[in-house]
């Protein structure tokens, strides 16, 4: 459990599948002339859904822990 704010987790994630988006970018540029490269690239959308269903979940949990039903 995080003490973060669901929407700065979720910003949080987007940001980080950005970066990572962008070094594999570079990295498929960088060696684009590199002979039997294999070019590679981040779903960014399906890595947000992703972060956007963690935190889904989060919320879920930390209502449940409040509500005194963990488990």
């Amino acid at each position: 459990m995080s003490i973060l704010d669901p929407t700065q987790l979720t910003l949080m994630r987007a940001i980080s599948g950005a970066t990572l988006r962008n070094t594999v970018l570079s990295n498929n540029i960088a060696n684009a002339d590199t002979p039997g490269f294999q070019p590679s690239d981040v779903d960014f959308h399906a890595a947000l859904a992703g972060a956007l269903e963690q935190v889904a979940n989060s919320r879920l949990q930390i209502m449940r822990t409040a509500m005194g039903m963990n488990g």
